[in-house]
């Protein structure tokens, strides 16, 4: 699976029957990839929009002014509006690859839940991160067939 399969796959196929089946790891990693490259350069068009009004008005001891206000904002809104449409791909996606390791979803809201206590979020995270780089069971288990296994290759399928 390339980058733009992982893409279509989660955002076009995937979109609507969110966590059904399993994913490889190369879907959930492009998916991942996509997202932080999105993500990031809306930060960077964030940065650079402020860099260039707002820290010259407050270097010379002034507020900002409507126009920083207004070219900001679309760029936030773009941000909050990106962030909310990839909110569904990115839990099923990190749900499928649950399910490829033969582990029920409902893990991953414990394991968000457990996120929100200060001195266990960093193992948690952490444990999520091998969860994720481990390979997924070999051939089918509950939630579905093996997405590596070569489809239609016996006699009888």
């Amino acid at each position: 699976m390339d980058f733009g399969d992982a893409i279509r796959k989660c955002l076009v196929e995937k979109y609507y029957p969110l966590i059904e089946g399993r994913a490889s790891r190369a879907e959930f990693w492009w998916l991942m990839l996509f997202y932080w490259l999105i993500s990031t350069g809306f930060m960077v068009v964030l940065a650079l929009i402020m860099a260039a009004t707002i820290l010259p008005a407050a270097m010379s001891g002034q507020e900002p002014s409507i126009l920083t206000i207004l070219l900001i904002l679309p760029v936030y809104m773009a941000t909050f509006g990106f962030g909310l449409f990839m909110m569904p791909p990115v839990v099923g996606v990190t749900i499928r690859r649950l399910h490829d390791r033969n582990i029920s979803g409902w893990w991953f809201l414990g394991l968000m839940l457990l996120c929100m206590i200060p001195i266990l979020n960093l193992a948690i995270m952490l444990a999520m991160l091998v969860l994720m780089l481990l390979p997924g069971t070999a051939g089918p288990n509950r939630f579905g067939a093996d997405p590596l296994a070569p489809q239609g290759t016996g006699i009888f399928e």
